[in-house]
Formats: structure tokens, C-alpha cells, sequence
């Protein structure tokens, strides 16, 4: 659209507004893949949370089945689970627990509880837990 000003100039102000439309949409997409890329980072951080506290949960799970089966049979020297796809997300875990007489000290053992968990993905997270104690 063309306008003629006071001074006899032709204005073309269709193209000025095309020009801030133009600006206005892009300063918009900046801001939306921004939050989206924020979203997404957190969206990982918690998945990664979550899967460290269940292989807390998984290593605390193998401490306990350890310490019945010593309690049930003084000669348990330990296991391996394999837990594939069970837990939540579809995560595969697996659990080895070992009891060993301890090299000081004849009276007592260490109990050992290793957990990793992996997920499915083509790139898979994973993370490892263990923990020993002493055992008389």
C-alpha cells in the first residue's frame, strides 16, 4: 500500500510491517526452542534421578534378600540377579551379592551388594551402586 506524505514521497509501509512481522516471528521461535530445549534437558535430569533413586531401592532390595539368606544358611556365599525390564521405564538391573571371609579378621565377613541398571535406549544410561558391610 502506497501513501502519499505531505512532502510529495511515496511511503511504502506495507513492507515496514512485513519487516517487524518478520522480526516479531523470530524473536517468538528464539524464545519457544529455547523453553523447549530447557524442557527437554529437564525432562533427562529427572529420568536420571529417578533411575538412581530405583538402583538405591534395587541395592537396598539385594541387602536384605543377602542378609535373610545368611541368617537361613550359614553357608550363603552369594548370588546374581537378573532383572530384565521389570522395573519402571522398562530398565534392565542386575544384582550381585557375594560374602567373603574377611582376610583380618576370621570372624567376620563382607557382604557385598553391586547393582547396575541400564536402560533399553539405542544409547543406554546407566548406573552402578555398590556397597559392603561387615557381617560377624
Amino acid at each position: 500500500m502506497k501513501v502519499r506524505s505531505d512532502r510529495g514521497v511515496t511511503e511504502n509501509r506495507a513492507g515496514s510491517v512485513l519487516v517487524c512481522v518478520l522480526v516479531c516471528l523470530g524473536i517468538a521461535s528464539i524464545v519457544s526452542l529455547g523453553a523447549l530445549k530447557t524442557s527437554l534437558t529437564h525432562r533427562r535430569e529427572l529420568r536420571r534421578h529417578w533411575q538412581m533413586e530405583q538402583t538405591q531401592w534395587v541395592l537396598e532390595a539385594g541387602w536384605r534378600r543377602a542378609l535373610r539368606a545368611r541368617l537361613a544358611d550359614d553357608q550363603y556365599a552369594g548370588e546374581v540377579w537378573e532383572l530384565a525390564g521389570v522395573l519402571d521405564g522398562g530398565l534392565d538391573a542386575s544384582v550381585q551379592i557375594s560374602i567373603e571371609p574377611e582376610a583380618e579378621s576370621p570372624d567376620y565377613v563382607e557382604l557385598r551388594v553391586a547393582v547396575t541398571l541400564q536402560t533399553q535406549d539405542p544409547v543406554p544410561i546407566v548406573t552402578r551402586r555398590s556397597r559392603s558391610w561387615q557381617l560377624r
